[in-house]
């Protein structure tokens, strides 16, 4: 995901040096989702090597089965 926003912030870039100031808006804001793409994924990256990471889907129907299975042994 984030490899695909470096490379349209790239040809936002190149669109700016030539003098488009719409295009340094749009540079601007994809720079800042691929920032925040880039950090998302460290820290979940950090998270998981922590153990600490708690799925999206916690309360998906399987998540709480194992929970009950648990809790009866």
């Amino acid at each position: 995901m984030w490899e695909n926003l470096r490379n349209e912030i790239n040809k936002d870039l190149d669109k700016i040096q030539n003098g488009d100031m719409d295009e340094l808006s749009n540079f601007q804001k994809n720079t800042r989702e691929w920032v925040e793409g880039v950090n998302r994924e460290f820290e979940i990256a950090q998270l998981k090597k922590k153990g600490r990471l708690l799925t999206d889907d916690l309360f998906e129907e399987t998540t709480v089965t194992n929970q009950i299975w648990k809790e009866n042994l």
